[in-house]
C-alpha cells in the first residue's frame, strides 16, 4: 500500500492545466512509470512535470502512484496500468487498457475500456479492468453509452452485464481520505513538555495539541479532550529510549512526533523512491527524500531542510549537462548523520543522423540500400518507417524496397533520456523507356526529330545531341547513295536506356 502523507504532497500540488496538442501533465510519480510517445514504439521513463501529448500510452508498474492534471481533472492511476491518453469526441479522455483509475471530474472528459464508453463531468469515479471490470460512481453521475445514467451509490459490472450497490474497498477510501486532505491540509500541531534525562523507569510528559485529535503511542489510542491537553505514561526499557507519536486530526491529517530519553546513537533513516541513474531532458528535476520527522536534509549545494511531520519532502535541483552526482546527507538532533547518493543524467541533446546512402533521389532499381550513422551516447533506438531497426556501433544498414513513383522513407532515433531527431529521405523509382518518339524527315537537310523524357542525354550515331527543356531533339545527318544506318541512343536521369536503330535507303 502507497504511504498517505507521500500521496497528500501529490494531492496538493497546483499545475496550468495542459494546452494545444498537449492532452496531460504528469504532477507526481511515486515509483516506476514509463511513456511510449505516438511518434515510436519505445518506451522511455515518466518523468515529473512532463508534458504527454495525444496518443502517449503510460505503463504504471507494480506499486507505483502516477497523478495526472488532465484540462483540470486529477486523475490517480495506481500500479499496474496501461493507459492510452486521447481525444475522444469533443473531451479529452483516456483509454484504460488494464489496472485502475480513480478521478475527481470537474471539467468534461470521456473515458473508455473496451466494452464501456461514459462521459464523466463534476463526478468521482473508480474503475477497475483486471479479472473483471467495475464502474463505481462514489458521487454524481456519469453517462454510459447505450446505457444511459449510472447514478451515484451504483457500480456497473459488464461482464456481468448488471448494476449493483457499490462496494467501496481499501484504494477507494485511500482517494476519498486523499481528496478530503485538499480541504484541510494542515498536519495537528504538538507540543511535548518532557525532560531529556530521568532515573525513574516510570516516565511521563505531556502533550498539547488539537482537541478530539487521536494519538498513537505505543500501540495504544488515546483521544485528546476538550482541554487539548493529555498525559502520556511509559516504562522505560533500556540506556537509550527514543519514543515517538502520531496524532490524527479529524481531517485524517497526521503529524509524527519524536524525541529521545537519554542518549541517542542510531543514525537518521532516510531514504530516496527513484532508481539511480535516471535520465532527465530538462535541466531540472524534483527529487523526493523520505525519512524521520525533523531530521535535517543538506544538499550538495548547501541547501538545508527539515523533514516535515508527515516524514516526505521533495527538492528541486539543478542539473549540468551529463552525469549529475546528487549528495543527500540527513543530521538529527545528536549529530548522528545518513548519506545517500543518486545520479541523474542531463541530456537535451538529440540525436544526429547522417544519411550516408542513398545519395541518388532517381534510379530505376526495385531497391536501395539504406546507410545512417547515427550518432548518440545513450542511443535507445532507431525507427524506420515504423519498424525498430538495429544498431551496430552507430551505422544503419538495411535493404528498403521501392514501388514505382515516388517513395518516402521515415526516420526517427530517440535517445534513452527521450529526445528525439527525424528525418525523411524521398527517392523517385522510375522504370519507364526514355524515348517518347522519333521520326526520320529526309529533306534537303537530312533531319531526324524526336521527343525524349525530359533531362535525358541522345546520341545518334555516337554524336550528342542538344535537347530541349521539354525533351525535343532535333539533328542532321550526312546520307549517301545506297543503304544508311542510324542508330538513336537515349539515357534518361534514372539510367533507364532506349536504343533505336533506323535504316535509310538513298537511290
Amino acid at each position: 500500500m502507497l504511504n498517505v502523507q507521500v500521496l497528500l504532497h501529490t494531492f496538493m500540488l497546483a499545475q496550468v492545466p495542459p494546452q494545444g496538442q498537449v492532452i496531460a501533465i504528469a504532477l507526481s510519480i511515486h515509483g516506476e512509470a514509463y511513456i511510449q510517445p505516438p511518434e515510436i514504439p519505445i518506451y522511455t521513463t515518466l518523468v515529473p512535470l512532463q508534458e504527454i501529448k495525444k496518443g502517449s500510452v503510460i505503463r504504471i508498474e507494480p506499486k507505483s502512484m502516477v497523478v495526472f492534471n488532465i484540462d483540470g481533472n486529477i486523475i490517480r492511476l495506481f500500479g499496474p496500468t496501461t493507459i492510452k491518453i486521447e481525444e475522444i469526441g469533443r473531451e479529452k479522455g483516456i483509454r484504460l487498457i488494464d489496472g485502475r483509475i480513480y478521478g475527481n471530474f470537474k471539467r468534461p472528459f470521456k473515458l473508455k475500456t473496451n466494452r464501456v464508453s461514459a462521459v464523466i463531468r463534476g463526478t468521482k469515479v473508480s474503475v477497475i479492468k483486471k479479472e473483471q471490470e467495475v464502474w463505481k460512481v462514489i458521487k454524481g453521475t456519469i453517462d454510459v453509452e447505450g446505457m444511459g445514467p449510472l447514478e451515484e451509490g451504483k457500480q456497473l459490472n459488464p461482464d456481468k452485464g448488471r448494476i449493483e450497490k457499490l462496494v467501496l474497498d481499501s484504494i477507494d477510501l485511500l482517494n476519498l481520505a486523499l481528496d478530503a486532505r485538499g480541504q484541510d491540509t494542515i498536519p495537528p500541531a504538538i507540543k511535548i513538555e518532557k525532560t531529556d534525562v530521568t532515573s525513574r523507569k516510570s516516565y511521563a510528559f505531556r502533550v498539547s495539541t488539537e482537541p478530539g485529535a487521536v494519538i498513537k503511542f505505543e500501540g495504544r489510542r488515546y483521544t485528546v479532550d476538550s482541554t487539548g491537553e493529555i498525559t502520556l505514561r511509559t516504562t522505560l526499557k533500556r540506556q537509550i529510549n527514543y519514543l515517538t507519536l502520531t496524532v490524527m486530526d479529524s481531517a485524517g491529517n497526521m503529524t509524527r512526533a519524536g524525541f529521545l530519553v537519554k542518549l541517542d546513537t542510531v543514525p537518521p533513516r532516510i531514504s530516496i523512491p527513484l532508481k539511480s541513474g535516471l535520465y532527465s531532458k530538462i535541466p531540472r528535476t524534483a527529487i523526493p527524500i523520505e525519512g524521520e520527522p525533523g531530521t535535517i536534509i543538506k544538499l550538495h549545494n548547501g541547501k538545508q531542510k527539515e523533514i516535515p511531520s508527515f516524514g516526505h519532502l521533495e527538492e528541486m535541483v539543478s542539473l549540468d549537462p551529463g552525469e549529475n552526482r546528487i549528495t543527500i546527507t540527513g543530521l538529527d538532533e545528536a549529530g548522528n548523520t545518513t548519506r545517500k547518493e543518486i545520479r541523474f543524467i542531463f541530456d537535451n541533446t538529440i540525436p544526429s543522423i547522417a544519411v550516408i546512402s542513398p545519395s541518388d533521389t532517381l534510379t530505376n532499381r526495385s531497391s536501395i540500400t539504406l546507410k545512417l550513422r547515427v550518432v548518440d551516447d545513450r542511443l535507445k533506438g532507431v525507427v524506420v518507417n515504423g519498424k525498430v531497426v538495429p544498431v551496430t556501433n552507430g551505422m544503419v544498414v538495411k535493404t528498403i524496397s521501392l514501388k514505382e513513383g515516388r517513395n518516402v522513407i521515415q526516420i526517427y532515433a530517440v535517445d534513452s533520456a527521450g529526445n528525439i531527431s527525424s528525418t525523411i529521405i524521398h527517392v523517385v523509382r522510375d522504370t519507364k523507356p526514355p524515348l517518347h518518339k522519333s521520326e526520320l524527315k529526309v529533306d534537303t537537310y537530312q533531319t531526324i526529330t524526336g521527343k525524349a523524357k525530359p533531362g535525358s542525354m541522345v546520341f545518334i550515331n555516337g554524336n550528342p545531341v542538344p535537347v530541349s527543356p521539354d525533351g525535343e531533339f532535333s539533328y542532321r545527318v550526312q546520307l549517301h547513295k545506297g543503304k544508311n544506318i542510324v542508330i538513336i541512343r537515349v539515357v534518361d536521369m534514372a539510367g533507364n536506356e532506349t536504343v533505336e536503330k533506323k535504316i535509310i535507303e538513298v537511290p
